[in-house]
């Protein structure tokens, strides 16, 4: 399986949705950093995803990188304000940044 996603990767013609699949594949093979660029990627092209955004931020902030995961949070949240998924992840953020008052809000 990731000799496959890593040819998926390297097509020239690949779309950001590919890379957001081939990035959630990753992810749920626990292989965290190919997750993580590959949701860069995607991110790279034209028509970035909030999607993407979400993504990138939840497993940067699991990785401990709080800061670049709050600017994909607050990426998607501008994309699609109120988003859901967005909004827990951009909260767990604050709360690890210690602004216990604006994860609340």
């Amino acid at each position: 399986a990731r000799t496959l996603l890593e040819s998926l990767s390297r097509r020239t013609d690949a779309t950001p949705e590919l890379h957001h699949l081939v990035g959630e594949s990753y992810k749920l093979m626990a292989l965290f950093e190919e997750a993580i660029a590959s949701f860069r990627r995607a991110l790279a092209s034209t028509r970035p995803t909030r999607r993407a955004h979400v993504q990138l931020a939840a497993l940067l902030e699991q990785a401990g990188d709080l800061h670049a995961a709050r600017e994909h949070a607050e990426a998607a949240l501008n994309a699609e304000p109120g988003d859901p998924w967005a909004t827990m992840v951009e909260a767990k953020i604050l709360a690890r940044l210690g602004d216990i008052d604006a994860a609340a809000a």
